[in-house]
């Protein structure tokens, strides 16, 4: 499998940036759209924000239940208690503790989409922020293709609105395999490269925690979510990839 993309093209001459450029001086919030998100996308950057002091949060939005719709060992309420086991696993390595994870659980797919339910989850995030003392917020490229990726962007966005000192970067998953449009691809200065070497040993046991999503652990569903090898190890190698929202 080759991994590549117009979005991993650009982001070869993106400048590197330190980690206190991203999390800015007090702390980060994290916003996942599944469990993994978290560690795929920015889990570098985590293990080096905590290695520096800055605490992280990490709000999971959805139970990523639907990744093996038609196992019958893991139907979804046990498939979503096994991703929080697995994305607590995940983050205790990443930090040190499993106590920074806030799971939502709704459903996969399933986010609000009314303007009521959008501002108490909003309200929400809110509340973390002031209880963090945030200074950034992490969240997903609203280019990425999938609804709850473009979801919790759009949350982002909203939770930005009513925060406006807070910086707010996004962290590509699924958007950066393949070729976008050029509208579609960051404009010049915002995107920013992070150099993870020094704990890509951390990020990589990390994703293995994962085990749902990278082993053929669920076998009954052929269909099943599982991510190619050749996939994870760019992510777990790979610069990370942030964007600065406006």
């Amino acid at each position: 499998m080759v991994v590549a993309g117009s979005l991993l093209r650009l982001a070869e001459s993106a400048p590197l940036v330190t980690p206190d450029t991203l999390t800015g001086p007090t702390g980060v919030l994290v916003l996942a759209p599944h469990p993994d998100d978290e560690s795929l996308g920015c889990g570098g950057a985590v293990a080096l924000a905590v290695q520096r002091q800055v605490p992280v949060r990490v709000v999971v939005m959805t139970d990523g239940s639907r990744s093996h719709p038609a196992s019958r060992r893991f139907p979804a309420d046990r498939l979503a208690a096994l991703r929080r086991e697995e994305v607590e696993a995940a983050w205790e390595v990443l930090t040190g503790s499993s106590a920074g994870v806030i799971w939502l659980g709704y459903p996969d797919c399933g986010l609000p989409a009314d303007r009521a339910g959008l501002n108490r989850l909003v309200d929400a995030l809110e509340h973390e922020v002031e209880s963090l003392k945030a200074s950034a917020v992490w969240a997903p490229w609203v280019n990425d293709p999938h609804c709850d990726h473009e979801a919790t962007a759009g949350i982002a966005r909203m939770l930005g609105c009513r925060r406006p000192g807070l910086a707010r970067w996004s962290y590509p998953i699924w958007g950066r395999f393949g070729e976008l449009a050029p509208s579609a691809l960051p404009r010049q200065g915002r995107l920013a490269r992070l150099d993870t070497h020094a704990v890509e040993g951390r990020k990589t046991r990390a994703i293995a925690a994962h085990r749902s999503q990278m082993t053929a652990l669920i076998d009954d569903d052929p269909d099943g979510f599982v991510m190619p090898p050749a996939m994870q190890r760019h992510f777990a190698h790979h610069p990370e990839i942030f964007i600065r929202d406006a």
